[in-house]
């Protein structure tokens, strides 16, 4: 599932469906005012619009990538429903206003004191990728380089 930043729509995609569809079935759709979905006129929740995309697709699982806003979404749409969701890649992506819990918190931290130390092996699932030359949309930026690390991450075991 590829979900586009609040600036685009799913077309920001473009030039990753080669290469990220190889092998996988991809979908991607325009939020709710966004590309050819119209401006919602009744309270909506694009999370859920996300999962429901994915039940109407037939899609009980899916790895999620997320573009800024999207990646927002993708977050949502994990903690919403975490069964439904095998993996999230996240590129500039935040979830403002949302109180995390001790544990999660706690993991977090020992998760990027082990990062910062270059210890993934203790990080366990953590893959943290800098992609040069690109600021807050690399897919766009950098989009060779954003390719080859999503296919990437996407071909490891969990």
């Amino acid at each position: 599932m590829l979900v586009h930043a609040g600036i685009c729509d799913s077309g920001m995609w473009d030039a990753q469906w080669g290469a990220l569809a190889d092998g996988r079935r991809l979908i991607r759709f325009d939020m709710r005012g966004f590309g050819r979905s119209p401006v919602p006129s009744a309270a909506y929740s694009h999370a859920r619009d996300l999962i429901a995309v994915m039940d109407a697709a037939g899609i009980s699982e899916a790895a999620i990538v997320g573009a800024s806003m999207g990646g927002r979404v993708a977050l949502e749409a994990a903690l919403a429903a975490p069964a439904r969701v095998s993996a999230l890649v996240l590129v500039g992506s935040g979830l403002p206003g949302h109180e995390w819990s001790a544990p999660v918190r706690e993991y977090w931290e020992a998760e990027e004191a082990a990062i910062e130390r270059g210890d993934l092996a203790a990080a366990p699932g953590a893959r943290a990728a800098t992609i040069p030359d690109a600021a807050h949309l690399p897919s766009m930026e950098r989009p060779e380089l954003f390719d080859r690390l999503v296919t990437g991450f996407l071909s490891r075991p969990a």
